[in-house]
């Protein structure tokens, strides 16, 4: 979900991993040579998500072994979510909405065009409506890990713990 820590929670986990990082936004707005909000704002949200479809693709079959942090639609399109399990392990952030919504207006939403000038309201029933939509994706990820607010190293060190559960048990 927006809010939820992935890119700095990716951030930091792919420097423990000593792999590179990749956020999907970012190699999007590379590709495009647009902003996220320009490319919205031009080309509306169905190019934006084939895009995001075809970058997604690129960057998961040019790095083997990376880090990589989408946009929180990016597993509701597509057959996304699935091509994500077949190529790596996924892992889906489960942040209590109402943890959500306090980091949204904490941070602002002016960057997030899905988002964009809601007033707290609007935001709190739009967040509410993108879980329901997005949930049964986001659990078909291979992992899950329940959090709140806290220290981003914390959570790296359990998402560090849950990879050398899975590497264990692959190896027995």
């Amino acid at each position: 979900m927006p809010g939820s820590g992935k890119t700095r929670i990716g951030r930091a986990l792919a420097k423990r991993l000593q792999m590179p990082f990749f956020d999907l936004d970012h190699e999007i707005e590379k590709e495009g040579k647009k902003s996220i909000p320009e490319i919205f704002l031009i080309e509306g949200e169905n190019y934006f998500r084939i895009v995001e479809k075809d970058v997604l693709r690129k960057v998961i079959d040019r790095e083997k072994q990376c880090v990589l942090a989408t946009g929180g639609g990016a597993p509701c399109f597509f057959d996304n979510m699935a091509y994500m399990n077949q190529n790596g392990i996924t892992i889906f952030l489960n942040v209590p909405l109402k943890d959500l919504y306090e980091r949204l207006v904490k941070r602002g939403t002016n960057t997030r065009p899905l988002l964009k000038d809601m007033t707290s309201g609007e935001l709190k029933i739009e967040l509410q409506q993108k879980f329901n939509d997005r949930i049964p994706y986001y659990r078909s990820a291979n992992q899950e890990i329940t959090t709140s607010y806290g220290v981003v190293e914390k959570r790296v060190a359990e998402i560090v713990d849950l990879l050398s559960g899975l590497k264990e048990n692959s190896e027995t």
